[in-house]
Formats: structure tokens, sequence, C-alpha cells
């Protein structure tokens, strides 16, 4: 708001612990808005994995993504780069739940 970003243009807060989460959350909080359209706003190493959720969550939406630079030590960001690897993988050969 700060930049200019009017109060109305964002969505009621969705209290949650995790990605899946946060899909569901966000698909409940737009049930009964129309035209609406999403930009999704990540870190930069979770993005894929996000894009992966909210497109299956929130399919018949349309969405923009923004993966933010995170400012990382390189080890950690590699550390984190495997970790949501891994968490794909996991979604691909097992679906997601939600």
């Amino acid at each position: 708001m700060e930049k200019g970003i009017s109060e109305d243009s964002f969505l009621e807060f969705a209290l949650s612990t995790n990605t899946v989460e946060d899909a569901v959350k966000t698909r409940d909080i737009i049930s009964t808005l129309e035209n609406i359209h999403l930009k999704i706003i990540t870190s930069d190493y979770h993005l894929e994995r996000v894009k992966l959720i909210f497109r299956e969550v929130l399919k018949n939406y349309k969405m923009n993504f923004i993966g933010v630079k995170t400012s990382f030590e390189e080890e950690e960001y590699n550390a984190l780069l495997n970790h949501e690897k891994k968490a794909i993988e996991g979604i691909i050969k097992n679906g997601l739940y939600y």
C-alpha cells in the first residue's frame, strides 16, 4: 500500500502452515469472487513448486507468478533448491493431496 496499491487489491489473509494449505485457503477465500486475476508472490527457490500446487488447486483461475530473489548464502540456497526438487518429485510421483 505504501507503493500506491489500494487496500482492496489484497485478499483476506490465509493463515496456513504449508503451500498446499495456502492454495486451498486461497481457493476458499476467492470462491465467491468473479473475474479475478491472481498474482502469486513467493521466494525464487520455491517458485516451481508453488506453480505446480496453485495450478492444480486453482486451475480455474487466471494467475501470474512472481519469484522474489532471495539473499541466502550459496550453500543455504542450494539446500533449499534441493529440498524443493525433492518435494516436487514427491508431488509428481504421489500426487497432490488436498
